[in-house]
């Protein structure tokens, strides 16, 4: 019985951990499907919310300076989020990997192998949306957020599996 609670737990967690990544990609794919009035409305709301709270006095700059400002913000606001979703993106893959029982380092190779692999289709794809463009170095954005988060979900499953043996080890030494 305890074996087929642990099948049926490892079955469940393989079901979620699936779900949760695939849905966190059909939500990347459907920023990527926003045209670029959709796309630029969206991003120019937190551009100018950063702007209100970290830079108030910049309001005041002339027209054509404070353009350039918000330009350059707003361009930094949109690798930050490539950065972001890809980083999550990564560590969703990480742990998915994780619960099919795949190594650490077949975790960490198909984990960035596949949101590499996502990344360059998601820039593929927003070549067919209306006044969107992609760019490769939005993939190098992508993939640096993904390396990151394949890293550190395995790294902390690593430090949790090791922290496991030493628990389990009767005199303290790690050696079950």
């Amino acid at each position: 019985m305890n074996t087929k609670r642990t099948d049926g737990k490892k079955i469940a967690e393989r079901i979620v951990f699936t779900v949760l990544t695939l849905a966190f990609m059909l939500l990347i794919f459907s920023f990527s499907a926003q045209n670029a009035d959709q796309s630029n409305a969206s991003g120019g709301r937190v551009t100018g919310l950063l702007q209100r709270i970290f830079f108030p006095a910049y309001s005041e700059l002339p027209a054509a300076e404070y353009e350039n400002f918000i330009g350059k913000l707003t361009y930094l606001v949109r690798k930050v989020a490539h950065f972001s979703e890809y980083l999550v993106l990564g560590l969703l893959l990480s742990r998915t990997l994780k619960a099919y029982g795949i190594s650490y380092g077949k975790r960490i190779i198909f984990g960035i192998l596949i949101a590499l692999l996502y990344a360059v289709l998601d820039e593929c794809h927003q070549l067919f949306v209306p006044g969107r463009s992609g760019a490769f170095f939005d993939v190098l954005v992508d993939a640096a957020g993904a390396v990151n988060g394949v890293l550190l979900m395995t790294g902390l499953s690593a430090i949790r599996d090791a922290n496991r043996l030493v628990k389990r080890a009767p005199d303290g030494s790690g050696a079950s």
